[in-house]
């Protein structure tokens, strides 16, 4: 299984479009299942995940433990898949008048293709 973690500031009232950009995985290194955790330091974060194009989750708000996310209490979504090289785009809005921190946890496990 591989593992990122990362806590991200977002700014008041914007919007950061792929907090993964520019990061070891903000593409799928293989076949992948994935899961993401998710907390934000104060209510009034939003997270968004997109595979390749295609949306796995709407806007869905972000519990706010102030903290880094403890498996499995802070899932925001699991079992997604990703194809070789598909862009993870988390997306996070800040909705409030000051700055937040997005904390969260992105796991991949690879699947193995068993051809029959």
């Amino acid at each position: 299984m591989q593992v990122d973690q990362l806590a991200t500031l977002i700014v008041a009232n914007t919007t950061n479009a792929n907090v993964n950009a520019g990061r070891r995985f903000e593409r799928a290194p293989a076949l992948i299942r994935g899961k993401l955790f998710a907390t934000g330091s104060a209510a009034g974060l939003t997270a968004e995940l997109n595979v390749g194009g295609r949306s796995i989750t709407p806007p869905t708000t972000v519990n706010a433990q102030n903290r880094l996310p403890v498996v499995p209490d802070d899932i925001l979504v699991q079992d997604w898949y990703a194809a070789p090289g598909e862009l993870i785009q988390v997306t996070v809005v800040n909705t409030t008048g000051g700055n937040l921190t997005f904390n969260h946890r992105l796991e991949m496990e690879e699947v193995e293709v068993v051809e029959g």
